[in-house]
């Protein structure tokens, strides 16, 4: 059995119950999976789980910036100017190694723009997607180093 069919498995339970219970748990499916996807992209394993972390947090917090910042413009369009400047931010970082994957700081702040503007759900579900992530893959991982001889590996 090939590792990515035990990870699909694996993520299809644990999406499963997630996608039925987030909202129950006050949490935001589709933010928890934007996040598990970041950890996939980022590389997995602690290094990606790092990435994901800090860049969808920054990411959070630009988006929090950009909301103060067109609350206090008085414009008509209050949003433009702050999301322009935000999002130029989120590229700029990029330049900074903690926060290179510049994906994850966007999803962060889409997250955050996107649930409107609730700090502790957003976080909490980004943390949860990430967490659901890293312990999806080690189980993958460790199933398939069980069932895979050692010279196939």
């Amino acid at each position: 059995m090939k590792y990515h069919l035990i990870l699909g498995v694996i993520c299809a339970i644990f999406a499963g119950v997630f996608g039925q219970f987030a909202a129950d748990w006050g949490m935001l499916a589709w933010i928890g999976f934007a996040s598990w996807a970041c950890f996939f992209a980022a590389g997995g394993g602690v290094k990606g789980a790092q990435k994901t972390f800090l860049t969808n947090l920054y990411g959070m917090f630009i988006g929090w910036l950009v909301v103060y910042a067109a609350s206090i413009t008085g414009m008509h369009n209050p949003m433009l100017l702050p999301l322009m400047g935000g999002v130029f931010l989120l590229c700029a970082a990029g330049g900074i190694s903690q926060l290179s994957f510049v994906p994850g700081a966007f999803i962060g702040c889409a997250a955050f723009l996107g649930s409107g503007a609730l700090i502790l759900e957003t976080f909490i579900s980004l943390l949860v997607g990430l967490v659901l992530g890293f312990i999806s893959e080690r189980i993958a991982q460790t199933i398939f180093a069980k069932i895979t001889p050692a010279s196939a590996q």
